[in-house]
């Protein structure tokens, strides 16, 4: 008797632990961002005028690539690096010159990305998807 209720208690204790215990979870991005994504709007509010400028992007070749090595090549821009940070949700650019601009991952699924960021004197939010519009 002294073993079967020593087992139940183990059980019990055991199960408690288990059932309680929970993993934090990280709020992550539902994608990858290793992949060719194509411009689909840029919204650019001027911070001194508060002028906003939305431009729809349309054919295939406006694009992005980035690479699992760290680098990235923007259609517009060359060939840059990039690092994503704190959980996917921030992607800092570097050119060949040196130049930085970081922006919030706002969304990440496996079909869209969209950032948004400051770049010189204007907020700026990129809609981004794996077709060209």
């Amino acid at each position: 008797m002294k073993k079967v209720t020593s087992v139940s208690f183990l059980f019990i204790a055991l199960s408690v632990i288990f059932f309680s215990c929970k993993k934090d979870k990280t709020e992550g991005h539902s994608g990858s961002i290793q992949k060719k994504w194509y411009y689909h709007k840029i919204i650019t509010t001027n911070k001194t005028t508060g002028v906003t400028n939305s431009e729809d992007i349309y054919g295939s070749l406006w694009y992005v690539e980035f690479k699992a090595d760290g680098t990235l090549y923007d259609s517009d821009a060359g060939n840059r690096s990039y690092t994503l940070t704190n959980n996917d949700k921030k992607l800092t650019l570097v050119s060949n010159g040196g130049a930085t601009t970081i922006y919030d991952v706002t969304k990440l699924t496996a079909t869209e990305l969209q950032l948004s960021g400051e770049v010189d004197n204007s907020s700026q939010k990129l809609e981004l998807k794996t077709t060209p519009q």
